[in-house]
């Protein structure tokens, strides 16, 4: 591991790794929004310039940018180190960004459920085929600094970069729903997992017969039980939807994969809340 105090010189031109820092946000006291411990990010590209990029804009949203050149690199940084998010390139020579993230889930190390975003010079890969692949979201190239905020707000929560957003876990309403009993807590949040887990099974049926007195129905459903687990990014996602679905009597395919992406993201928040806190 790189201390804290050292840069990491990497094989990737001209390009100075970041420190892979140990840094911690701290829990919003006032609201109990809960974000990640973790201020690093994960970039995997072969190409210098688009790592010098991603040096740079991540570093105007608050984070450290940790740098890898090539598959091999990603994988070894994410077996030994945490990360708040993972953006992985498509096309490695050495290997896929498919296989690259298949490989760090695999292995022991603390980025199981981290969340990854595919990154790829080709526009034509839709978010639903990342999702496929493994991954929340897909960025596409050339890059824009707002389209990086938008990303990192959904997968971290807008006021870890410094936005006006929503938090993913609110541990503070979580308690206040199980009467401040942390093990009541726990437990409907595991049930919760469950569901969220078998969410995207559910919504294919329903788009199936394009069914939207169901999607109405579900969308209350996951509204109640986000309030009562302490998911704001997803009780906001919830209401979000179903506004579209009001004002526009057409299946709304586009607006779906918005709200499963801000689910997938909760789902790992849980997961990894669950896992942090499990006696």
């Amino acid at each position: 591991m790189v201390t804290a105090n050292r840069f990491h010189p990497w094989p990737c031109g001209n390009i100075v790794l970041a420190p892979m820092q140990e840094q911690a946000l701290n829990d919003n006291a006032a609201s109990g929004c809960r974000y990640t411990k973790v201020k690093q990010i994960l970039i995997a590209d072969d190409n210098p310039l688009t790592l010098a990029w991603f040096d740079e804009a991540i570093r105007r949203v608050g984070f450290t940018p940790v740098l890898a050149a090539n598959s091999e690199q990603a994988v070894a940084l994410a077996i030994g180190d945490a990360f708040a998010l993972m953006l992985i390139d498509a096309n490695m020579p050495d290997r896929s960004g498919a296989a690259t993230l298949a490989e760090i889930r695999s292995g022991g190390g603390p980025n199981r459920q981290t969340l990854a975003v595919l990154t790829s010079a080709d526009s034509s890969i839709l978010r639903s085929a990342a999702r496929d692949l493994g991954f929340a979201d897909v960025l596409h190239k050339p890059f824009a600094l707002e389209d990086l905020k938008a990303i990192l707000g959904q997968a971290i929560g807008h006021d870890a970069i410094g936005g006006a957003g929503v938090c993913l876990l609110d541990e503070e309403q979580s308690r206040r729903s199980s009467g401040g009993n942390d093990a009541i807590a726990a437990a409907l949040r595991t049930l919760f997992v469950k569901e969220l887990d078998e969410l995207p099974v559910e919504m294919d049926v329903m788009a199936g017969n394009a069914d939207l007195s169901a999607l109405r129905d579900r969308l209350h459903r996951l509204d109640a039980s986000a309030g009562i687990c302490g998911t704001p990014l997803l009780a906001e996602a919830c209401r979000t939807l179903r506004k579209q679905i009001n004002a526009d009597a057409q299946w709304p395919a586009r607006a779906i994969l918005d709200f499963l992406a801000a689910s997938e993201h909760t789902l790992a928040a849980l997961r990894n809340s669950l896992e942090e806190n499990a006696p």
